[in-house]
């Protein structure tokens, strides 16, 4: 639904004067499907005083989120980098596998580097 879509509803079906919740902004939010930070635009659109303080609060928590998920997906990075060089040793640079004897086959260090990556 688009930004209109969602005011002409709202207007028309009061939805402001008739919810009931305790937070019209995570109400809106979740009602209309946008954002905290849409939601707090919008309810201002329709009329509703909506503290800069609670928009400043929306912000933060958006800036929060985003660098847990920033935190998150380098730390996920390290790790796949880490797992990729756990399987080497002096003569791989790559161990891709094992023989059913038990030896080790793979990229070994001089075909490693002359790869062109």
């Amino acid at each position: 639904m688009t930004r209109d879509g969602r005011l002409r509803n709202a207007r028309s079906t009061q939805w402001v004067e008739n919810y009931t919740g305790g937070d019209l902004v995570r109400g809106y939010r979740n009602w209309y499907g946008v954002d905290a930070l849409m939601a707090v635009m919008e309810l201002r659109m329709l009329g509703v005083s909506v503290s800069e303080e609670r928009e400043a609060q929306v912000r933060r928590t958006i800036e929060q989120k985003a660098a847990q998920t920033a935190a998150r997906k380098e730390r996920r990075r390290l790790e796949e980098e880490a797992s990729f060089w756990e399987d080497r040793d002096e003569n791989f640079a790559y161990i891709a596998g094992y023989t059913s004897g038990g030896a080790a086959f793979g990229v070994t260090w001089d075909e490693w580097e002359e790869m062109e990556f």
